[in-house]
Formats: structure tokens, sequence, C-alpha cells
């Protein structure tokens, strides 16, 4: 489900996403507070998030840890736009998630892991 499918109001997720940067939170941290956001205005949980809301959960993750700038550091990609994915894992399904310092992060992994393989989307749904 997308954020339109599930009632997105701006307005709303805006006000949300300010009071959770306004906490100053450490990507963990923003990761468990936007879980908690869009579980109250979407009925949604880390698992749904990652079936059709990635993309904007990622670019939120941004907002609050940078003003929504990407960069080097902090960006948000698509698993098939990796250096290292197969033909196969490009045609499998698509998943939208934060790189940080070198570690990559989803709904389901605010703690991050060394590999993009290892975010559960992935290793939980093996080819």
């Amino acid at each position: 489900m997308i954020l339109a499918e599930a009632g997105y109001e701006k307005e709303t997720h805006d006000t949300g996403v300010a009071k959770i940067k306004a906490m100053n939170p450490n990507i963990e941290q923003t990761i468990r507070e936007l879980v908690k956001l869009y579980h109250s205005l979407y009925e949604v949980d880390a698992y749904n998030i990652n079936c059709g809301m990635c993309e904007d959960f990622s670019a939120d993750v941004i907002a609050i840890l940078a003003d929504g700038k990407e960069s080097e550091e902090l960006c948000a990609v698509w698993h098939d736009n990796m250096t290292d994915c197969t033909q196969a894992e490009e045609n499998h399904w698509s998943h939208n998630f934060v790189i940080y310092e070198g570690r990559f992060y989803d709904s389901q992994s605010p703690e991050g892991v060394d590999d993009w393989r290892n975010i559960p989307a992935f290793a939980n749904n093996p080819l």
C-alpha cells in the first residue's frame, strides 16, 4: 500500500515528521519514531511500510536527519541501483532503503546492517 491509499494528509504527516526532527534523533531513533508515526497515521507496522511505502519512509528519514538533502554519507537508493546487484536480484522485486555512513537501513532495520542483502526485506525473501 502506498501513502495515498493509506489516507495520507500532508499537513498531519509533515507535522509528525517535524516533531521527530525536533527531538534531534540519531538514525536508529529516527527510524523507530517514524515507524511509530506511520503506525499511528496509517495503521501499518515496519513490515508493511516496506510493502509500498519504503520510498516515502526513506525520504522522511533523510528529511529528519539532513533536511531532505542527500549526500555521499546519507542517501536513499533502490536496491537495483546497487553496483553488486545481480540480474536475478534486480528482477525479483524492488525496495528503497537508506545508506548512512556505509550501513543500510529501512523500517525493519533501525540499527542498520553491513550488507544490503541482510535487510529483512531481502534476507527473509531469498531468490
